[in-house]
This record gives C-alpha cells, sequence and structure tokens, in this order.
C-alpha cells in the first residue's frame, strides 16, 4: 500500500546557508514529503527526481513514469525503461515488435511523454539540443558495426542511417558513411546550435540546427572535440569568432568566450577581463560569475563582475566539477597537499587540515561537502561552511549525481540515514537503510532510499516555504550595482558580463556646468572613448582618481604613487 508522510527536519543552526544551486534550501525550515512506492522495480532518474515503476496502464505492462509525489506522468508503458545517464534528462525505453533491433526511443523524463520514437538501435544524447538514432541492418562477422550476444555466439548488425534530432524534432537523416564506426556517441559532439561529426574517412562535418552543412574546410583527422580552431574560427559557422565582425551569439555556441592570457575576450572580440600583469587567466567556464587564474605557479580566482581577487593566489589547486566555481557559495581548494575551503569573500571556512590524500571519491564531488577517513577508519565529514562536523561516523558518502549539501551517514550503531552540510538530520536514520542505497537528485530536491527490509523504494521530496520578497528590492539593488561599480578598480575594471543600465546624467549647475567624463581621447588620437581601453590602440584609460582611496591630484596629474594609502598609480 503506497502512503504519504511528512518528516520534519528538527534543527538548530549554527550557520547561514549560502545559496546555491539549491536555493531554496534552509535547514531552519525545511520538510521532506515521502512517498513509499511499495514496489522494488523502481529506476530513479537523478537528472529530473522522477522514476519508472513497472505497472499495468490501458490493458498493459510495462514502465511508466512518476513524479516523486506518485503522480503518473505517462500515457504508455514500455516493456523496458533505464535512465540514460545521471546528468541526462531522458529515459531509454524500447517498445514490442518484429523488429528486434530498431526498438528504442527516449522519454522526456520530466513529461513521461515520448520524445524520439522506439524504431531505433541506440540513440546518441548529445545535449539537451541533439540527440541521433542509429537504424541498422543484418551484418556479418567480417562486416560490422555492433554486436550482440546471444546463446549461440553473437548477432551482428551494421549501421544503416543516422536520424538526427534537433529540440525533440526530427531535422534530418545522415547516411551511413557520415558518422565514423556507425556510432554517433563516439564520433559526433555538439556545441549549443550545431553538430560536429567525424565521418569514416576521418573528416570533420560541421552542421547547423537545420542540419545544413557547414562551409568549414575539415582537415584529415581532424578531432570532433574542438568547437574553435586555434585561431579562434567557429567550425560549425565557418566564421571568425572574437572579433567585431563575428554574428554568432552566446546561445548558439558552445562556450561565447576566449582567453588569451590574461584577457577574456566575448564573440565580437570585446575585452570582458583584463587582469593585471603576470596573471593568466584559464578557460572560463559559461555560467559562472568568476574565471580560475595563476600567477606564480599558484591558483586564483576573479570575480567577472568587478575584475577583484576573490580568491588570493596562495593555493595549488580548485577542486572543481566540470570548472564551476562557488557552486553553492564556497570553494574547496588544494593548499600544501591539504584540503579546505574558502567563501566568495575569500575567507577560510573550512580549516587546510586533512592531505588530500586522504579525502575518498568525493574529492571532485560537486557538493560542498567532503568525506575523510581517518587512521582509525572512522569517516570524517568536511562542511565547506563550517569545517570538520563534530560527529564521526562509520562510513559516509558523497553522491557524485548531486551537488546538494547532503551526506549519507552510516552510524556506530549500523544506523544509516542523511545529513545536510551542518550536521543536521535530513532523512532519519534506520538500520533498514544503506550507505549505498540512496540517490539524491541534480538539484537536491529529491531523495530515492532504498528499504533493505523489503527492497521497496520510498521518494523524500523538499518542501520549503516561500521566503517573503525583500521590500524595495529594486532599489536596493541599483544601490549595490552603483557600490559594485565606483568600487571597482580601473586597472581591472571592463565590461561585466551582463550590461550596466546606464547610469542617469549628472544635475550640474548653470553657472559653471560640469565637464564631460563620460569619454575621454587617448594620447593615440582616438577620440569619443567610453571605455576603459582605447578601441583603437588599446591604451589603458587614464586614471583621474586613485581607485582605493578615491584622492584625486587638484592639478589632474597623477603621481607614481597615491600620497594617501601608497597605491601604485602608473
Amino acid at each position: 500500500m503506497k502512503r504519504l508522510f511528512s518528516v520534519l527536519l528538527a534543527v538548530l543552526l549554527t550557520a547561514a546557508f549560502a545559496c546555491g544551486a539549491l536555493a531554496d534550501y534552509d535547514p531552519a525550515t525545511a520538510s521532506f514529503t515521502a512517498y513509499d512506492t511499495g514496489s522494488s522495480n523502481v529506476e530513479f532518474n537523478p537528472a529530473t527526481g522522477t522514476f519508472a515503476d513497472y505497472v499495468q496502464l490501458n490493458g498493459q505492462q510495462g514502465f511508466a513514469i512518476f513524479g516523486s509525489d506518485g503522480t503518473l506522468l505517462s500515457d504508455a508503458c514500455y516493456p523496458t525503461m533505464q535512465y540514460c545517464g545521471s546528468d541526462e534528462p531522458y529515459y531509454v525505453v524500447a517498445s514490442e515488435g518484429d523488429d528486434v533491433a530498431n526498438r528504442w526511443g527516449l522519454v522526456d523524463g520530466y513529461t513521461g511523454q515520448l520524445s524520439v520514437p522506439t524504431q531505433y538501435f541506440t540513440i546518441a544524447y548529445l545535449s539537451d539540443r541533439w540527440q541521433i538514432g542509429v537504424v541498422v541492418t543484418e551484418g556479418s562477422e567480417s562486416s560490422y558495426d555492433f554486436r550482440a550476444s546471444q546463446d549461440d555466439g553473437y548477432v551482428y548488425y551494421s549501421a544503416d542511417h543516422f536520424d538526427v534530432y534537433y529540440g525533440g524534432a526530427l531535422v534530418g537523416t545522415l547516411e551511413r558513411d557520415a558518422v565514423d564506426a556507425g556510432d554517433p556517441d563516439y564520433s559526433a559532439s555538439a556545441y549549443g546550435d550545431y553538430l560536429y561529426v567525424e565521418d569514416r574517412e576521418g573528416m570533420l562535418r560541421c552542421f547547423d540546427k537545420a542540419l545544413t552543412p557547414s562551409a568549414y574546410p575539415s582537415e584529415f583527422g581532424e578531432s570532433s572535440y574542438s568547437e574553435y580552431t586555434w585561431d579562434g574560427l567557429h567550425k560549425g559557422s565557418n566564421q571568425q569568432a572574437f572579433v567585431p565582425e563575428c554574428t554568432l551569439t552566446p546561445d548558439e555556441v558552445g562556450n561565447p568566450y576566449k582567453t588569451d592570457g590574461g584577457i577574456l575576450y566575448d564573440l565580437q572580440g570585446n575585452m570582458v577581463l583584463r587582469a593585471p600583469s603576470g596573471i593568466y587567466l584559464r578557460e572560463y567556464e559559461p555560467g559562472n560569475a568568476y574565471i580560475a587564474a595563476s600567477f606564480d605557479d599558484k591558483v586564483g580566482v576573479l570575480s567577472l563582475a568587478t575584475g577583484e581577487e576573490v580568491v588570493p593566489f596562495e593555493y595549488d589547486e580548485l577542486l572543481t566539477f566540470e570548472g564551476e566555481l562557488f557552486h553553492d557559495g564556497y570553494q574547496f581548494l588544494v593548499k600544501d597537499g591539504k584540503v579546505g575551503a574558502v567563501n566568495e569573500q575569500g575567507e577560510v571556512t573550512c580549516p587546510f587540515t586533512y592531505s588530500e590524500d586522504s579525502v575518498d571519491s568525493s574529492l571532485y564531488s560537486p557538493a560542498p561537502v567532503r568525506v575523510v577517513k581517518d587512521s582509525d577508519g572512522s569517516m570524517i565529514v568536511l562542511s565547506a561552511a563550517v569545517g570538520e562536523l563534530p560527529t564521526r561516523y562509520a562510513d559516509a558518502t558523497v553522491s557524485y549525481d548531486s551537488d546538494a549539501p547532503y551526506v549519507v551517514v552510516e552510524d556506530a550503531e549500523g544506523q544509516v540515514g542523511v545529513i545536510d552540510m551542518y550536521g543536521n538530520t535530513v532523512i532519519p536514520f534506520s538500520a533498514d537503510q544503506s550507505v549505498y542505497g540512496v540517490e539524491i537528485s541534480a538539484d537536491g530536491s529529491v531523495l530515492c532510499v532504498r528499504n533493505d527490509d523489503n527492497y521497496s523504494y520510498t521518494l523524500y521530496t523538499l518542501t520549503q516555504p516561500e521566503a517573503a520578497p525583500a521590500a524595495d528590492n529594486a532599489v536596493s539593488s541599483a544601490q549595490e550595482s552603483d557600490e559594485a561599480q565606483a568600487l571597482m578598480p580601473q586597472s581591472l575594471a571592463l565590461e561585466a558580463l551582463t550590461p550596466q543600465a546606464e547610469a542617469p546624467e549628472a544635475q550640474t549647475s548653470e553657472a559653471e556646468p560640469a565637464a564631460d567624463s563620460a569619454t575621454w581621447t587617448c594620447a593615440c588620437g582616438q577620440e569619443g572613448n567610453t571605455g576603459s581601453f582605447c578601441p583603437a590602440c588599446g591604451a589603458q584609460r587614464p586614471l583621474t582618481a586613485c581607485p582605493n582611496c578615491g584622492y584625486a591630484p587638484a592639478d589632474g596629474v597623477m603621481p607614481n604613487f597615491c600620497p594617501e594609502c601608497g597605491t601604485a598609480l602608473q
């Protein structure tokens, strides 16, 4: 019998929770509503927080998709179903029919509806926009692309053609020789609106979202894993990127930024950030508000909005997952071979005590927690927010499928539960649960727990009261933006990734009109400049005041060093 019940968190807050992927999680008010499936056939999808279960639907038996509260999402069921991967929001399903080879399709994990029809031997999920279905014919032992085992040996198949889907719609078909080894999982890559495919002759072919080929001149043996050439040519559109003439937009490509030494450029060649001399920017990962950089063999982090140093250059390694920085408001790092964490102000929040060699497989987890095995065999939980938690555990593990602030732990009595990054109990401890029987959704809003007594599954869904909107939020945001601009150092200040609103014109007296400070003239003769660097020669806009304390010389001639605070001005 399926049942609903609610488990409230009894918590004592020791620190404020930083907003991140699970921005609405507040341990002071959070609760989890549990749904007992009563089934042992559950297939949980961490990407969507939904699950598949074996049921009878419309007179047929098979797998259908349900929401975490047990709501039926599918209008059909399938004899076979499994999720594509921990970060892919689809289930692979099979239909019944005479064609035992070409019968696979994709079901959307959010809606439960068929997205790619069940008529393929295999389906390559390249991105949320691009999927490729492979249609096969019978092959032979001497000529085949795929083989499947059977009781008396193997069955051999050769790729016949490839149906290409963009945005859930069939946009075209590629011939057999267009895909190397007949396997698009191996030979194809997707970058935004563009598809890159290596063919059987070792040539790279690029297509737009209508499957129109690019005029890009491929070279033999060129890999599909590089979106741009070394000199910035975008292969998918065959146009030069990072120059003013580029017509590409950020949504159309995989990575719309390029780093060149200490400068970050956008697609139109505008300098988004220029680091001080000697600092080298690492490749920018889209979606981050920060960028990693190196200086004198050490790593640090700069803010994209202000160019200011967020993490000082005194660390050996940034422990990131797919390049994300400060995903939950904290960043794990390595310093002198030891693991610790800092917040977005660069303050150490988890002391650097334990060696990176003592951290288990959670070292590069996206979650703001790490697990350390002590010399006595006990497990220590390191929280990026508060450091080492006081309780030691017999076992502990951090999910690689989720960046939520949870740890699955086993206490000294052999009971297993889930705690958050402050040590609060999220899922009650029970002897009927196992450390490796808990799955967590990517955003941390759903936890799927296997009950070892009867092998059924219970899903816990986060419920959180909505926070009241802050008064005068627009005014507050505008004030914060103005303050950030005022504090921005001239040596680093360039355009933020999000364009700022134009400031209102300053009021001046009629007797003495104010000078136009919005534009400036470069020493090379270029007039009407508005940015921090001259578009003609690249020279930096001359300082008119100290960026640190605001000192401005009466005669307008800037000294080499500020007489008030000592900041270098030249």
